[in-house]
């Protein structure tokens, strides 16, 4: 995917960036959506 940045730290937290989607998730933490003001 365009846009799409993984990066996995200490093979436990992955975070996946899409800029298209404005969409922050962390997979150790859950789903975290950035909303727009």
């Amino acid at each position: 995917m365009f846009g799409l940045y993984y990066i996995d730290l200490y093979g436990r937290i992955g975070i996946a960036y899409d800029r298209e989607r404005e969409v922050l998730l962390l997979s150790a933490f859950g789903e975290y959506v950035r909303e727009e003001d």
